[in-house]
Order: C-alpha cells, then structure tokens, then sequence
C-alpha cells in the first residue's frame, strides 16, 4: 500500500501501534497535498488532506529577559528545522543535492536542536515546572527524530522519503510544545 502511495507521487509510511495505518507526508503547499490526494482517490477514496498549521508562541510574563528569550529562540530554530526539511527532500527529489549533502546538512540540524535543548535546560535549571521538563522532553525528541533519519537511512529506506516522515513527527512534536505556552 505504501508502495502504490509513492508510485502515484505520495509519501507512504507503515505505522503500527497496535493497527496497521499509512501515512503520508507534509508538502508545502495545500495544492500539492490536494493533488497527490487527487491521483490517488480513484483507488482510494477516502484520502484526505489536513492542514497544520505551525502555531506562534506566547512567551510566558513571568519569565527573566533570558529565560524569555531562549524560549524564542528555541521555537524560532524548529520552526526553521521544519523549513528546512522541506529544502532538504525537495533538493533530494530534484536531485539538486545529493544525500552526502542531505546528511551533513541534517547533521547541522541536530547538533542546532541539541543546542536548544541545552539552553533550556540551562535557562531554565531553577525552574523545576513540569512545563518546562515537558518542554525539554518535546525538544529531546525533536533532536531525537532529526538523529533517527540517519539510522533508517543505514537500514536502506530512501532518504527523502524518511525526511519527509520525520517531518511530520517534528510538526507534531512542534505543535505540542507550542500548547504548553499558548
């Protein structure tokens, strides 16, 4: 099934949590989705687009200048990871970079997401609120899926297609650590 999601243009993915489902993969624009939900409704016609919308943030008032600040710039960095995937399997699917490319660039990607992910917890050390723990656990896994790319790429998958699902678990991810603070 997967297959056949890809040989029309999609992204398919096996996921199992206890069922089997398929899953798709972000685009960049809402046409884009449209259209590879379009080539395969005759063989599928329960095939649907969601919109995500990447929420912005309400920095807490309660919070020093600094603390403020790396919250920002935390969501401003993974905002932009998501961004950048994009690029990244776009240049891949064109054949513009090569995965030697993709993978030092994903590389830089981690090692920003790591970064964020310490100055939290540095900023945020005297803070023991489950918010701020649940918000470094969210930014762990952000890195988390960055790092994973790399491992699924060595079992053999087609890089582009791992970003492009890892894409969407860091969108998810995004989106939950932005309902902490809004």
């Amino acid at each position: 099934f997967a297959s056949t999601l890809q040989q029309k243009g999609g992204a398919g993915y096996i996921s199992y949590n206890k069922k089997y489902k398929v899953l798709t993969s972000m685009y960049l624009t809402y046409d884009n989705a449209k259209s590879v939900a379009e080539n395969i409704k005759s063989d599928y016609p329960d095939a649907c687009v969601y919109e995500i919308v990447l929420p912005d943030i309400e920095v807490p008032d309660n919070l020093t200048e600094e603390q403020s600040s790396a919250l920002t710039t935390s969501f401003a960095v993974n905002k932009s990871t998501l961004a950048t995937f994009s690029n990244i399997y776009l240049g891949l699917d064109k054949g513009e970079i090569t995965d030697t490319t993709a993978i030092s660039m994903l590389h830089t990607l981690y090692e920003d997401s790591v970064s964020q992910t310490d100055s939290i917890r540095t900023k945020f050390h005297s803070r023991d609120t489950a918010t701020y723990l649940k918000y470094e656990m969210y930014l762990t896994d952000f890195a988390s899926n960055i790092a994973e790319i790399t491992k699924l790429e060595l079992k053999g998958m087609e890089l582009s297609q791992i970003i492009k699902y890892q894409q969407l678990k860091c969108a998810f991810l995004y989106i939950s650590m932005a309902k902490l603070f809004n």
